[in-house]
């Protein structure tokens, strides 16, 4: 009897685990990114867009909108497809049409023919945007065409609402119960058309970044949306910005794929990563731009946070801007977390560096470790005891594989040891390795916990020969980069390239084999950039 009710309780348990889905918006020419190209396994619907409503009812289709070969195979893939309505700069009859009785219903009759003759599976409408007056004939809208769908058999009908209600134009109470979901416009937060820079798409709101998908999240539910039917949006580009730093003033900009600003690390754009709002950034060696977008790394945590919440699922707009020719980066990590999540706790990761019973560290360190695939977040242990029964450091929820650790004391043993967390757990310690910091001066100590309050840079002696000392202060942590450079602006050597704490340092310039003249030392930190002359004489 014990077995039978174990039965019953496990196939209860299977029957109701709650699956995600992902939908996927492919608009424009489909040359460069065909319906073969397409992983059908990462996707539960695409939504090809779009058709225009028109104010007499009618619908309007460019000519190079219908695809058979895309709904054929996705149908083989068990993908249902159906057809995006209105969009940005598309939604112009909507207003008219839903307020007209005759016009509402020509329209509704037009879309179940649309969707019966091109084999689509239903409609998502897209209307950016219903004001307050239009909330009744929204609402109207959506029950007529439901009570339509139903009456052709026809499966899906959903709609694109923006990260929030600002005008006051959707009455969740009553379109709950006629839309499969709802997919939230998670993106677009920051742009060309705001004066300051910011995250695309944050997942987690800031001081400085108020717009996030977990805002928008917490909005809706708080409207009464069902959290099994709000979907978040995750953009498969960004915006490349002129703006010298994250959250400073921005003089436009333009869109940009993720395929292109993934390029641009190549190019030596340096990668930045915010741990409050999840979401990196590029930014460019000039610092007079920065990239905006969602990675890899986002994306796994965004799927995370579909799962973690119980959502119904995200929107991508939009599928193929990740695509190199042969694989889908970015497709493929929201497959595997979201659609075929991991089934284990991760493995133990394997540690990297500061070595293995290294000494002489900087009491500001480092911390790397070899990522683990199916991990989502870290947790870092540091302690002065090789039991851990004492713990100088326990930093959980790390995103990437390395983690900046500041204020260790000098001339002290240290042990540590990472694992990996997935939403199944976490997994096995790594080995455990030491390293010991290295002996400083009491003047040195008293630097290290004093906090400059502006960056300034000099070097003595001036004029030098052969070697000269570089003195240089940093009023907050970050990466900095010190290097040389001749008259002619050609560079001679890069001194450092480094994340440090705030403080004041100093390195050393041997010019020993270089010849008499001036020479440019450059220093940047964040947004701050400046040069400073020297002359060698001999």
């Amino acid at each position: 009897m014990k077995k039978f009710f174990l039965l019953i309780w496990v196939a209860f348990l299977t029957f109701n685990l709650k699956a995600q889905i992902s939908v996927g918006y492919i608009n424009g020419y489909y040359d460069s990114y065909p319906a073969s190209a397409i992983n059908y396994n990462d996707l539960s619907y695409i939504v090809m867009s779009f058709v225009y409503p028109q104010a007499d009812g009618s619908i309007s289709v460019d000519y190079w909108f219908l695809n058979p070969q895309l709904v054929q195979t996705a149908h083989e893939h068990g993908v249902k497809v159906t057809v995006g309505v209105g969009g940005y700069g598309g939604s112009g009859g909507f207003s008219r049409m839903a307020a007209d009785t005759a016009a509402r219903n020509k329209f509704v009759n037009n879309l179940v023919k649309f969707c019966l003759q091109n084999n689509f599976d239903g409609a998502d409408l897209d209307w950016e945007y219903p004001t307050a007056a239009d909330k009744a004939n929204f609402t109207a809208l959506v029950s007529q065409i439901r009570k339509a769908f139903n009456d052709a058999n026809i499966s899906t009908l959903s709609a694109a609402l923006p990260s929030q209600d600002w005008n006051n134009a959707y009455d969740i109470a009553q379109l709950k119960n006629n839309l499969d979901w709802f997919g939230i416009m998670t993106y677009d937060f920051y742009g060309p058309w705001e004066s300051t820079s910011g995250h695309d798409a944050a997942l987690y709101s800031s001081t400085k970044q108020y717009s996030s998908a977990d805002n928008s999240v917490k909005y809706y539910l708080g409207r009464g949306m069902p959290k099994n039917k709000l979907c978040i949006g995750m953009p498969f580009g960004g915006y490349i910005l002129n703006s010298k730093a994250l959250f400073s003033s921005n003089s436009g900009g333009a869109t940009i794929s993720y395929l292109d600003a993934d390029a641009k690390k190549n190019e030596g754009w340096e990668y930045n990563w915010d741990d409050v709002c999840k979401q990196p950034y590029l930014q460019n060696q000039a610092h007079t731009q920065l990239i905006t977008y969602d990675d890899t790394n986002s994306i796994k945590l965004k799927c995370e946070y579909v799962r973690k919440n119980n959502l119904e699922g995200t929107i991508i707009w939009k599928i193929g801007r990740d695509y190199n020719g042969n694989s889908t980066p970015l497709l493929s990590m929201l497959g595997k977390y979201l659609i075929n999540y991991p089934a284990e706790v991760p493995e133990a990761p394997a540690l990297t560096s500061p070595a293995n019973n290294e000494k002489d560290d900087s009491t500001a360190l480092l911390m790397n470790w070899v990522p683990v695939d199916s991990a989502t977040s870290y947790q870092l242990q540091i302690s002065t005891a090789s039991d851990f029964s004492s713990l100088t450091i326990n930093k959980t929820d790390i995103s990437l594989n390395y983690f900046y650790v500041t204020g260790l004391k000098s001339s002290t043993i240290y042990y540590w040891r990472v694992r990996a967390v997935n939403l199944n757990g976490a997994g096995s310690w790594s080995d455990v390795w030491e390293f010991t910091t290295k002996e400083l001066t009491s003047a040195e100590e008293k630097n290290f916990y004093l906090v400059p309050r502006s960056f300034s840079i000099e070097n003595y002696p001036d004029p030098f020969n052969p070697s000269t000392t570089i003195r240089y202060s940093i009023p907050r942590e970050g990466q900095v980069t010190i290097s040389i450079y001749n008259i002619l602006g050609m560079k001679i050597k890069t001194l450092l390239n480094k994340h440090q704490a705030a403080g004041t340092y100093e390195i050393k310039f041997i010019g020993e084999n270089l010849s008499s003249g001036i020479y440019l030392c450059e220093i940047q930190s964040g947004g701050y950039r400046k040069i400073k002359k020297m002359e060698l004489i001999k």
